[in-house]
């Protein structure tokens, strides 16, 4: 779980850092000359660990679950259609629980899955089917472009092939779903977010 900090200006503990309501500096640089510093919370005050501690186990944790149910009320709301995911700015307006599945299918994002170090939407994995539904969809129409593949006049062929197991979707929902994988090779790449639950964005995965 990522756990975001709160840095206190000039070493001051009041309602307002509970509640992220910045004071103005200049006067929280004067309240400070003219009484030493020795705030609750500083270096020098003996209660220093009681205040960590009460920031740790209390005030994160309602801060954490404020998130939680902004998100879940976020997902609520939004309009729930398969799009694609293809940038962090994606994630933070939340991924709609269409796009669930074909997420979690998605091989690296399953591994991870199985093994419990995501929270995978709530998904249980025991309730998945073995095979990747998605994925004939996803490598229909998609070639590599090389000498083999190549011929005497630079052209080359598409195969588009359809399975009557396949999910139904339409052109644009394959497009959408085949960019958001794409993208999520290039999360797990980027030393920056390899170690986040794209599931769960921003949090960390175990």
């Amino acid at each position: 779980m990522l756990v975001q900090t709160m840095t206190l200006d000039g070493n001051l503990f009041d309602i307002s850092s509970l509640l992220g309501v910045r004071g103005r500096q200049e006067v929280l640089q004067e309240i400070n000359q003219n009484t030493g510093g020795s705030y609750f919370g500083s270096a020098d005050n003996p209660f220093r660990t009681g205040f960590q501690n009460f920031m740790r186990s209390v005030v994160e944790p309602i801060r954490n679950t404020g998130v939680a149910i902004a998100n879940v009320v976020g997902s609520i709301f939004k309009e729930d259609k398969i799009i694609p995911i293809r940038n962090i700015e994606d994630l933070k307006k939340g991924i709609p629980p269409s796009m669930w599945l074909p997420i979690v299918y998605y091989e690296p994002v399953r591994e991870m899955l199985d093994d419990g170090v995501i929270s995978g939407f709530g998904i249980d994995p025991d309730k998945l089917v073995k095979d990747d539904p998605y994925d004939h969809i996803c490598k229909s129409g998609v070639v590599e472009i090389n000498d083999d593949t190549l011929n005497e006049n630079g052209e080359f062929w598409l195969e588009f092939t359809e399975n009557s197991d396949d999910p139904e979707l339409t052109v644009e929902e394959k497009l959408a779903i085949t960019a958001t994988r794409r993208f999520i090779d290039e999360f797990f790449a980027d030393e920056v977010t390899k170690y986040m639950d794209i599931t769960d964005y921003p949090n960390l995965h175990g």
